[in-house]
């Protein structure tokens, strides 16, 4: 009986030990699902896409639909249109973007500001009112 006794022993302080280990963990895991959910990407690891519009002429495009979409998950994260001097600009977390506008789209490495300029033909330019 005696062995029995330490033997239980043991695996009662085992089953402790691993019971604490899941236990932390989940609290661990818990604690960094919460945080995750809370961050701020106007302070971590954003950046600005800068886009100008022009015709084949070198005039800017005011009034020109711009769309990004997110490469990762194909969501389209932004759309919106250039203002008078043809220009927009987007903050948005690190990653790979495709930046379009009328027929014509690039491809964006969002890890440092960028800079994108498209030169459109004069039959995608908006008409005027």
């Amino acid at each position: 009986m005696p062995i029995w006794n330490t033997r239980r022993k043991q695996l009662l302080a085992v089953i402790f030990v691993i019971g604490f280990i899941f236990i932390s963990i989940g609290i661990t895991a818990a604690a960094g699902a919460f945080t995750g959910t809370m961050v701020d990407y106007s302070c971590a690891g954003t950046h600005t896409v800068s886009v100008q519009v022009n015709g084949d002429d070198g005039d800017p495009v005011a009034d020109k639909q711009v769309t990004i979409i997110n490469k990762k998950t194909g969501d389209q994260v932004f759309t919106g249109t250039t203002d008078n001097a043809g220009q927009i600009n987007v903050t948005l977390p690190r990653g790979q973007y495709e930046v379009v506008a009328g027929s014509q789209s690039k491809q964006v490495n969002l890890n440092k500001d960028q800079d994108v300029t498209f030169t459109l033909p004069t039959d995608e330019l908006p008409k005027a009112q």
